[in-house]
């Protein structure tokens, strides 16, 4: 029997149906999943109720069993700036950590690029709960691509080609002299070669 307290609901966006028979096989199709407790599809909303057991099914798994049937899920597409990555080991926190989260269908990190690329159902989890997570996991959330926010990523980099412009600066400054005298014909003294 299943333990309420595990019981999810899920609400997803269909399209492609046209009729009750794609209602009633989007239906049958869920609900042969094991751990789906029920399942209401209406053609009108193009919407799909699922009420499931979490622990045994993840919302991609239910996904997945209507793309099987033919029809698409309508999910929401995110990329988030991350800070703070340093090597695979990083990225395999950040992908297990939003992988967990019930809602998100995919996640690929890019170390590189210092990106998640996220596919999720807007309508079980939010941005925020992303941002949320990321932080927990010890990163930085630079904010979602497109958005107008305030780019940390930007002013960091900012402060670092600064600190170099100063280092670049002061070494200039000392490095012209030194270079002038070492072309200049100056006569040392003969004891200053072995000092």
């Amino acid at each position: 029997m299943n333990n309420k307290k595990n019981n999810k609901k899920a609400e997803l966006k269909i399209t492609g149906m046209t009729c009750a028979t794609c209602v009633r096989t989007i239906e049958k199709s869920v609900s042969n999943l094991d751990g789906v407790t029920d399942i209401k599809v209406n053609l009108g909303n193009e919407t799909g109720t699922v009420e499931y057991d979490s622990t045994k099914l993840r919302i991609a798994d239910i996904e997945k069993a209507v793309r099987d049937a033919g029809y698409e899920v309508v999910d929401e597409k995110a990329t988030i700036k991350i800070g703070g990555m340093t090597c695979a080991t990083c990225v395999k926190t950040i992908e297990k950590a939003l992988k967990n989260l019930d809602g998100i269908i995919s996640v690929n990190v890019n170390l590189g690029a210092e990106k998640a690329y996220i596919t999720y159902n807007p309508r079980i989890i939010s941005v925020t709960d992303i941002k949320k997570t990321i932080e927990e996991a010890g990163y930085q959330y630079l904010g979602k691509e497109g958005e107008e926010i305030e780019d940390l990523e930007k002013i960091a980099r900012e402060k670092d080609l600064k600190e170099k412009t100063k280092r670049f600066i002061i070494g200039f400054v000392i490095g012209i002299p030194l270079m002038i005298l070492m072309y200049l014909p100056i006569k040392l003294p003969s004891f200053m070669p072995y000092l």
